[in-house]
């Protein structure tokens, strides 16, 4: 299945936090499936991890919530 051009231009929230949250999901089905970069889908269809964890993240389907707290470091 192609990129999905027109979900990405039409999303309004922030981007960055959608990116992060289908990079992670992406990263969480690669490792669930034995770190493949694609999988099956609907009988001998495969599909991309990230064009799958893409559109999953825009559609709606894969809720997330994103901490922006950074973890403070000292130098001594």
């Amino acid at each position: 299945m192609p990129l999905p051009l027109d979900e990405i231009l039409s999303f309004t929230a922030n981007k960055y936090e959608v990116t992060v949250a289908t990079i992670k999901y992406a990263r969480a089905l690669s490792q669930e499936h034995n770190d493949a970069t694609e999988i099956t889908v609907a009988g001998n269809r495969t599909e991309k991890l990230t064009l799958l964890a893409m559109r999953e993240v825009l559609s709606g389907n894969i809720e997330y919530i994103f901490d922006d707290k950074k973890e403070k470091t000292s130098r001594r």
